[in-house]
């Protein structure tokens, strides 16, 4: 989740704060997908300023959250976090379909990146992967088998891949969060404690890690993110509440401006009188478009919650399917040694 230093845009990216005092932040000024370098920005080269300190922001976030020797990123475009990781001692590689963008990295990190598909397996295995704005841009089923190959490479896996731009006709595969995550769950992956989410790259990035958690981690996990959401929620409707009956109190207030009889005086009273009637039209079309922001994000935070619910409720599936597998399992092992 984003701190107080970073922003989030209409689009749901983040804008990373300077790099200053923690080394944790980036240049500010932009809102980006950072993990897909070609999707939209096809302008991000190693010697720009701007795009190689925003890179080597992202990379120390990587570091000091999750201190990985190895890293592989898919999707990598001109390798720029690939160097950026390299810089601060990480061996760092990539990989994308586009040859072209690999011809022309940077010399310095050319022959750590390779040519290949998503759905191809990995070279190697690593202590994290990195896969960004990749899997939309697959069919279902090269998407499911891209997520076959970044499983079996590594046990964190940190993927970005937009819930909601369909416009973009390149992009095939737009998902919510929850189908993504009931795919890495089938394999094994959940989502990492809430004390760490990959919203420093985008609002919509996961951080997925290998394992079998409890009924109640999970629980536990899905309700510490959950909470803020509603809360959030609430305090939104109350805000909206407000401003519904701030706008009753004006649409009564220029009705009445309406219905009296107007005669053009030369004096300061009628001067100010209708200025007043001016600004309380003018406020009224801007509380107006208050509430119709907070009506959409509403709805917005209302769809989070229900992604957030069904995946609950599809990990208690999972998890009451193996408890009932394990002891058929025994009860099939004891009637063996019977």
């Amino acid at each position: 989740m984003t701190t107080d230093r970073e922003s989030v845009s209409d689009n749901g990216t983040v804008t990373l704060p300077p790099a200053g005092g923690d080394g944790a932040g980036a240049v500010s000024g932009g809102s980006y997908d950072i993990v897909a370098p070609l999707d939209g920005h096809e302008d991000q080269r190693w010697e720009s300023e701007h795009w190689r300190e925003l890179y080597r922001g992202v990379a120390r976030r990587i570091v000091t959250a999750l201190q990985p020797r190895t890293v592989h990123h898919v999707g990598c475009g001109h390798g720029l976090l690939v160097q950026a990781l390299v810089e601060v001692g990480v061996d760092a590689t990539g990989s994308d379909n586009s040859s072209q963008a690999i011809a022309s990295a940077h010399p310095d990190v050319r022959d750590r990146l390779r040519a290949a598909n998503a759905v191809e397996p990995l070279p190697g295995t690593y202590d994290l992967v990195v896969c960004g704005a990749v899997l939309a841009l697959l069919p279902v089923a090269e998407s499911r088998k891209a997520i076959d190959a970044l499983t079996a490479a590594a046990d964190r896996i940190l993927v970005s891949s937009t819930p909601a731009d369909f416009e973009k006709g390149a992009h095939v595969d737009v998902q919510p969060i929850a189908p993504w995550a009931s795919s890495f769950a089938e394999r094994g992956f959940f989502l990492r404690g809430s004390d760490l989410d990959g919203a420093f790259l985008t609002s919509w990035s996961l951080m997925f890690e290998r394992g079998e958690p409890s009924r109640t981690a999970i629980v536990r996990e899905y309700e510490a993110r959950l909470s803020p959401l509603l809360l959030e929620l609430s305090a939104q409707r109350q805000a909206l509440h407000e401003a519904s009956q701030e706008l009753d109190g004006l649409r009564t207030r220029l009705a009445e401006v309406d219905g009296r009889p107007r005669v053009v005086q030369a004096d300061d009273a009628a001067i100010l009188a209708v200025h007043a009637d001016l600004t309380a039209r003018d406020h009224l079309i801007g509380v107006e478009a208050t509430v119709q922001r907070q009506e959409r994000l509403i709805d917005r935070l209302r769809d989070r919650n229900r992604e957030l619910r069904r995946q609950l409720r599809d990990a208690e599936d999972r998890s009451s399917v193996r408890r009932r597998l394990a002891r058929k399992g025994r009860a099939l092992l004891d009637g063996d040694r019977a």
